[in-house]
C-alpha cells in the first residue's frame, strides 16, 4: 500500500497515576504523561505520529507495531470514551485514534 493510502487508527486509554495522566497507546505500545488528561494525550500522539513517521522513512512500519500487555487492553475495554476528540487534526497517515479514559481505584 502507497503511504498516500496508507490509513492508520490508533487506540489509546488515558488514566491518572500519582498526581500526574498516563496516556498509553495499545497499538504501539507508546506512553506519555502530562499535567492534564489533554496534555497526556497529546503527548502520545506526537510520539505515535514520530514513530509512524520514522518507520516509515526508514521502509519499516511492521516494526512499530507492538501490542501492549494485555492489562492495558483490559483497561482501555473497561474505560469510557472521551466525549471530545483528543486533537482536531493528526498528521497522515494517522487517521484516528480513539482515547478512552479509566479512573484507578
Amino acid at each position: 500500500m502507497s503511504q498516500s493510502r496508507l490509513a492508520i487508527d490508533l487506540r489509546g486509554v488515558v488514566y491518572p497515576e500519582q498526581g500526574q495522566w498516563i496516556a498509553h497507546c495499545l497499538e504501539l505500545d507508546v506512553v506519555a504523561q502530562g499535567e492534564t488528561r489533554d496534555d497526556a494525550v497529546a503527548g502520545m500522539i506526537e510520539l505515535c505520529e514520530f514513530q509512524i513517521q520514522t518507520a516509515l522513512e526508514d521502509g519499516d512500519l511492521e516494526s512499530i507495531f507492538r501490542p501492549a500487555p494485555s492489562r492495558f487492553w483490559q483497561l482501555y475495554f473497561s474505560a469510557n470514551r472521551r466525549r471530545k476528540p483528543a486533537r482536531k487534526s493528526l498528521t497522515p497517515p494517522l487517521n484516528r485514534i480513539e482515547t478512552r479514559e479509566m479512573v484507578l481505584a
